[in-house]
């Protein structure tokens, strides 16, 4: 690499600590440079982990996940283990023998032309630990001891680089919760397994129903709610935003918690977090003028669900409300128990008291 190829390279590195989107560009630099296929970014902490990678790794990384290898990845457990402040290669953390047996090599790397890399690991003060790791093809043969002396010239710069990206994002994500905080609405960042990445202090006045664990887990004091917190995290859909009832406590009024999904351009706010938890009174039946809409959209009712559930808030039976529609006894008590559902009930009675945070006057 030449004196003006690597100038310009470390500054492509820190252009793209201020515009995360430019990394995969300077990872296929790299690869370009150094005879790699590939390579990738992983960003792990206690609550969640995400990845940035060259637009060669996508279909692999995307195997490697459906395939449950983050959780069985020997490698990354080695690179932390050894702690090192230089680039390290295959040879540098696994025997001959161990790397021709590895689960993760002979199942998994091996039948893809895989198994050469070099890989380093930066941490941050934000406790984020940061893989950068580049893949070589099998027929190319190991990293060179020379390849892994021209990474580690660039490491530094890496380095600082992703460090002053973590802090920055950090900082991004807390002043977009405070400023939620200005227009009076809880908000918090959460991670996929429902650990906080980031909360505002109104989020934090919630813990009579939403309380946080010593290891920043968010454990709902409702199990249908947090249940259904659970369900909305493990399937986040960029085009749904949940809904979920927190009934009230002695001592806390009830609200409504909105799970949005951090997608896109979003996710550079926030990495390491899934979604958006955003706290707030709604309208309720009565003061809008389309209450069966209010229940679509809170709990993606059908039109004939909502009815359902407006009409047993309004005290009526499932067998008055086929009468009174002309509908069939089981046809409503489908509608009823998908209303059920959806809105984290098990009846009736249930479906009373959680849908009366939108019916109390």
């Amino acid at each position: 690499m030449s004196d003006d190829r690597f100038d310009e390279t470390v500054s492509a590195i820190y252009e793209a600590a201020l515009l995360p989107t430019l990394w995969p560009a300077v990872l296929s630099r790299l690869c370009e440079d150094l005879g790699f296929m590939g390579g990738l970014v992983t960003m792990r902490s206690e609550a969640a982990e995400s990845w940035i990678y060259t637009p060669t790794m996508k279909s692999i990384s995307m195997e490697f996940a459906a395939g449950g290898w983050p959780a069985r990845n020997e490698r990354m457990t080695r690179i932390l283990q050894l702690n090192s402040c230089s680039f390290v290669q295959d040879f540098d953390l696994f025997t001959p023998e161990e790397w021709e047996t590895s689960p993760l090599y002979r199942e998994f790397l091996f039948p893809r032309g895989h198994g050469y890399g070099a890989g380093t690991l930066i941490s941050t003060p934000g406790r984020t630990q940061i893989i950068v790791a580049l893949e070589r093809l099998l027929r190319e043969g190991p990293v060179s001891a020379e390849t892994i002396q021209r990474l580690d010239r660039l490491r530094p710069h890496m380095a600082r680089a992703l460090v002053l990206q973590e802090a920055s994002q950090r900082q991004q994500a807390q002043t977009m919760l405070d400023s939620l905080s200005l227009a009076g609405l809880a908000a918090a960042i959460v991670s996929g397994s429902g650990r906080i990445v980031a909360a505002n202090a109104e989020f934090e006045t919630l813990d009579a129903q939403l309380p946080i664990t010593a290891r920043d887990q968010l454990l709902p004091s409702d199990a249908p709610v947090r249940l259904q917190l659970q369900t909305a995290l493990a399937d986040i859909s960029p085009e749904t935003v949940r809904s979920i009832a927190v009934p009230g406590t002695e001592s806390a009024d009830a609200f409504v918690l909105h799970v949005l999904p951090l997608r896109r351009n979003a996710r550079d706010l926030a990495p390491l977090g899934a979604a958006i938890l955003l706290a707030s009174r709604v309208m309720r039946v009565g003061e809008t003028t389309d209450s069966t809409r209010l229940l679509r959209t809170l709990y993606d009712l059908t039109r004939s669900e909502a009815k359902v559930a407006l009409a047993i808030l309004g005290g009526s039976s499932l067998r008055e409300i086929a009468a009174r529609d002309g509908l069939s006894y089981e046809t409503v008590r489908s509608f009823a128990k998908s209303a059920y559902g959806k809105t984290g009930s098990d009846g009736q009675v249930e479906l009373v008291r959680r849908l009366s945070i939108l019916t109390a006057r």
